[in-house]
């Protein structure tokens, strides 16, 4: 889902056309920020083989086999609030195959 979505019906009647809107927003702190260390590619494709990662979609894969086209960092915004953004090391693949890494290095996470 996005920030921003509506669900629409396939009804005829105008009045019951809308089935859902969503609207998610938290404003960004910019007095509170912080510097950390993140992964390498290679260590975060390690994460994946051995099966660490959030495999968010599998695609039209049912042999299991991927092959992995882009990687690149983004950031995991959730629809419930948090105090901050978790950057995250995306693997997209052949036919919509999408998995997740958390790109902070364990080290500089507190246990």
């Amino acid at each position: 889902e996005a920030n921003i979505s509506v669900i629409l019906s396939a009804s005829q009647d105008r009045t019951k056309s809308i089935v859902e809107v969503k609207y998610y927003y938290f404003p960004v702190s910019l007095d509170n920020f912080a510097t950390y260390s993140i992964k390498d590619t290679t260590a975060a494709w390690a994460q994946l083989q051995a099966g660490k990662g959030f495999i968010a979609n599998l695609g039209n894969n049912p042999d299991g086999k991927i092959t992995i086209r882009d990687v690149y960092l983004a950031f995991y915004d959730s629809n419930e609030q948090q105090d901050f953004l978790q950057p995250v090391i995306v693997f997209e693949g052949d036919n919509d195959f999408f998995a997740y890494i958390p790109a902070i290095n364990e080290n500089w996470l507190e246990q």
